[in-house]
């Protein structure tokens, strides 16, 4: 399925019967080496794929590139002693996070109805804080967010929520840890032990299911068969493909809205050895030009 991540999504069958996955395109290969465009981390409080780690023998992970500086720009001036201050105030943004979901597998423990509507944007404004410590917190989640007074709160309260409620705990098991080679690696071995068929470049464009099979039918027109599809794709992926019966209203908005996450991911190869480069991380809020400021500010050289 069309999917720019290049995860897959799978035609699955229970009961050991034959089973087909497509994506769009395989993991890419560049700069030299295997780059991870989504997906490239994984840990070992993630059982699911944990257990297919140590199956395969992976679990020599690299270990995160620690920073010797972290630079944060927030309310116009450039800070690098704020770190634990804030994580402090992120704490403090999803304190209730477990409140609002004691028990993640079940979204719907306990009645949100009252912050389903709320951004971050609101949220942050919500704990009074100034100027300053609210960019803090902004630059914090820029990663993770590109548009505060779009962003829903509650996608990021649910993620803490299962990580123990904290978010440097969700940070951990999302952002660190990769698997030396590429998570590639990781697929082919599950690939080569598996008796799915894997089919690349295949985009979906429909899926029905009319009650005893699942048809799904290609951008080629070739239709594929299933008695189960499993349709692992992201938000603004999964609005373009047209799936009968259609899908329940608040899916369907979800789907219309779309993901407001708009992150990219720049790799820079220098054109001369740089020779020992300082491990350095700058953040600032999105639209608030972080790194022009450091550059202004001589903290990096232009």
């Amino acid at each position: 399925m069309h999917d720019p991540t290049g995860k897959s999504s799978g035609i699955h069958t229970p009961g050991g019967r034959p089973i087909k996955s497509g994506a769009a395109r395989n993991r890419d290969s560049a700069l030299g080496g295997q780059l991870d465009l989504g997906g490239g981390y994984v840990h070992w409080a993630q059982p699911n794929v944990w257990t297919e780690v140590e199956r395969h023998g992976l679990e020599q992970l690299n270990p995160p590139l620690e920073s010797t500086t972290y630079y944060q720009l927030a309310d116009d001036e450039v800070h690098t002693d704020k770190f634990e201050l804030t994580h402090e105030l992120v704490g403090k943004l999803f304190a209730d996070s477990r409140q609002r979901f004691p028990m993640p597998f079940n979204i719907n423990a306990v009645d949100n109805s009252d912050i389903n509507e709320e951004t971050l944007e609101e949220r942050i404004a919500s704990l009074g804080l100034s100027t300053r410590d609210s960019d803090l917190i902004k630059g914090a989640l820029s990663g993770l967010v590109h548009n505060y007074s779009k962003h829903g709160s509650t996608q990021l309260l649910f993620a803490v929520s299962s990580n123990f409620g904290n978010y440097a705990a969700e940070l951990e098991t999302a952002s660190n840890w990769c698997i030396t080679g590429g998570m590639k690696k990781l697929t082919d071995a599950i690939q080569r032990n598996s008796k799915a068929k894997l089919q690349l470049s295949t985009a979906i464009k429909r899926v029905t299911d009319d009650g005893k099979q699942v048809t799904l039918t290609t951008a080629s027109g070739d239709k594929l068969y299933a008695k189960t599809a499993v349709v692992a794709v992201p938000i603004n992926t999964l609005r373009h493909i047209n799936i009968s019966p259609a899908l329940p209203p608040s899916v369907s908005k979800m789907l219309s809205d779309g993901n407001p996450v708009r992150g990219s991911k720049l790799w820079v190869v220098p054109e001369r050895d740089l020779g020992q480069v300082e491990r350095v991380v700058a953040v600032g809020e999105r639209g608030r030009h972080g790194c022009g400021g450091l550059v202004r500010r001589g903290v990096v050289d232009a």
